[in-house]
């Protein structure tokens, strides 16, 4: 059997490959049918063309059940040491929990929104050190650009590029196998939870620390790749079942639930 496709970027409608498995189980006077399984087969997209930059900003929408995309642990390219994680968002709402950028379960690093009241965590050591701020600063309906930096001596978080928290704190961070999820909290089994209502654009996960832990700063709305960036989604559409990597390491976020790029109203 063969298959062919046109040498372009994959659309939206693109699904993975899933494989049906059937079996009898025969025995010397019988004979049982196993229950079905459904395999679903995984694609390395690293090589894809991605899509074009549409002429009308894009964004990724989040119905707050069950959205989100998810980068697996391998393909993150970001050792132990200093680092930085950013993007924008547009709450349709601000629950009591609620995750932005996350791979945390007793590990690792994340960003919440809790309430609108923005936090950064990082493990390091042998528990977390984390920077919040003191009362809720992020307002439904509009748009944000929320930050955290670990530069190896504290964690620091700014919201609309101004420094807002900070916490002195050291150590290797403690490392997890389970994705890094955008729009939610990660659980145990890698899913989904206390998921994100609203908008999300210009995700970036960065070696390094791109901003300093007492110095004010412009976030620029469309965030640049460039050797330190281990993560950039700029959301310009979909590339089948992922929303495509800018960064060097293209590792394609793949869409949960009814996670979808979207044009972004004037």
């Amino acid at each position: 059997m063969q298959v062919a496709r046109p040498a372009a970027s994959l659309d939206a409608a693109f699904r993975l490959p899933q494989v049906e498995l059937r079996g009898d189980w025969l025995g010397a006077n019988a004979r049982v049918e196993l229950p079905k399984k459904l395999a679903t087969l995984q694609l390395d997209g690293a090589t894809l063309p991605l899509p074009a930059r549409p002429e009308v900003e894009h964004v990724l929408a989040l119905d707050g059940d069950g959205d989100a995309l998810s980068v697996p642990h391998a393909a993150l390219a970001l050792p132990d040491g200093p680092f930085t994680v950013e993007g924008w968002l547009c709450a349709r709402e601000f629950r009591s929990r609620q995750g932005f950028v996350n791979k945390t379960e007793q590990g690792e690093f994340g960003l919440f929104v809790d309430g609108g009241r923005p936090s950064f965590t990082v493990f390091l050591g042998r528990d977390y050190v984390g920077a919040r701020a003191e009362k809720p600063l992020l307002e439904p309906g509009r748009w944000h650009h929320v930050a955290g930096v670990f530069d190896g001596a504290q964690v620091a978080l700014f919201v609309d590029g101004q420094p807002v928290a900070s916490t002195r704190g050291s150590g290797a961070r403690k490392r997890l196998e389970l994705p890094l999820l955008v729009g939610a909290d990660v659980s145990a089994d890698g899913g989904p939870n206390s998921c994100f209502p609203g908008l999300l654009d210009e995700i970036r996960l960065s070696r390094g620390t791109r901003y300093a832990a007492d110095e004010p700063f412009a976030p620029a709305r469309r965030l640049e790749a460039d050797a330190d960036t281990a993560l950039l989604l700029h959301m310009d559409g979909d590339l089948g079942p992922w929303s495509p990597d800018a960064s060097p390491a293209r590792a394609h976020a793949l869409r949960l639930g009814d996670a979808r790029a979207q044009a972004l109203k004037p």
